[in-house]
């Protein structure tokens, strides 16, 4: 079937109908310009609400078959107002790197509207004044057929803000990029993990699908040049963005940092858990209090002395000059963090 039979038959056709027959009988480079016409006849909100209902969870198969679209393109704009998403505003590194970037968008004389899934809290990171941050319906509740009030939300913000650009900072929802591309918006991805993440945590299938759906991005940020290679060679537009960690002390145990102060709050949440006690505290007046404690969690008291050693580690009077040590390390060989893989290490975020 030629694309201007396509278009004809599927004028007086249901959605659903147009997209059995844009799967069954169009060829895989005629799908990309078949599913532009499905967009213009139907609707982008409509076209994409159904594809997510019948595409959910195999988010690369669809991508596949879009490789040909207008999706792909990259539309040179000028940018005047940029929106940026993360779910949340409190409690972590990328949340406080959301925080000084937007006055650093300000300070360079862009608009920017703030989109998160969370209403806003007294624990979030301090915004700019004048600001805009509006709410989405939260991401973590799409499930297979319930994307139309997101993308209902999507369509009034593109609509009422007229945003030029959007920064994309949470794992990437396949469905917002639709959106956002369809409306020729550009659209950027900025990583904050390494490429193999999906993978060591045991999400393969979210691992492999993934380089699929970061080819429709206009660009890909990632925190270590080891990234650019792996994603480059997929053909991915990829750019290499220096990871913002300080590495002083103060900032590291006391989370003073203005970007990464999370790890901080880490070490006293470790802290502020160990002053409460666990299975290793002693009851006063008692020798045999620990031994005691741990019988009635379940413990035995020598895995709770290991896990006592283990967890000092972390803290005490010493863990200054470990860390202090290793960090002089990682500083020689030029990165701040590792990851092992068998038969050898690569670097994740360059110093």
């Amino acid at each position: 079937m030629d694309l201007l039979k396509f278009q004809n038959d599927m004028e007086n056709e249901t959605l659903e109908t147009a997209v059995n027959t844009w799967e069954k009988e169009l060829n895989q480079k005629e799908k990309g310009s078949g599913y532009d016409l499905l967009t213009q006849i139907y609707g982008l909100k409509e076209a994409v609400c159904f594809l997510e209902k019948k595409y959910y969870g195999k988010e690369d198969e669809l991508a596949e078959q879009l490789e040909h679209s207008g999706l792909k393109e990259a539309h040179a704009r000028q940018v005047k107002k940029i929106a940026t998403y993360y779910h949340r505003l409190s409690n972590g590194g990328v949340q406080r790197v959301v925080s000084q970037l937007i006055p650093l968008w300000c300070s360079m004389g862009y608009e920017v509207v703030l989109l998160t899934d969370e209403e806003p809290s007294a624990e979030d990171y301090e915004l700019p004044a004048g600001v805009k941050r509006l709410v989405l319906p939260n991401c973590a509740g799409i499930r297979s057929g319930n994307y139309e009030a997101r993308a209902e939300m999507l369509e009034k913000i593109i609509e009422e803000e007229q945003i030029d650009l959007m920064a994309y900072l949470g794992n990437m929802l396949f469905w917002d990029l639709m959106m956002l591309k369809g409306h020729r918006i550009p659209f950027v991805v900025c990583t904050h993990s390494v490429f193999s993440r999906f993978a060591m945590e045991g999400y393969y299938r979210t691992f492999v699908k993934m380089p699929f759906l970061y080819r429709f991005c206009d660009c890909l940020l990632t925190l270590s040049r080891t990234d650019v290679e792996f994603y480059r060679g997929l053909g991915i537009r990829v750019t290499y963005m220096p990871n913002p960690v300080d590495l002083s002390l103060h900032a590291f145990f006391a989370g003073g940092d203005p970007v990464s102060g999370y790890p901080g709050k880490n070490f006293r949440r470790k802290e502020s858990r160990r002053s409460r006690g666990n299975c290793g505290k002693s009851h006063k007046g008692s020798s045999g209090g620990r031994a005691s404690d741990c019988r009635k969690r379940g413990r035995s008291p020598e895995r709770a002395a290991e896990k006592s050693d283990r967890r000092a580690s972390y803290g005490g009077k010493n863990s200054a000059v470990r860390f202090s040590e290793r960090r002089g390390t990682l500083l020689s060989e030029r990165c701040c963090l590792h990851q092992y893989l068998p038969g050898g290490r690569l670097p994740l975020y360059e110093y």
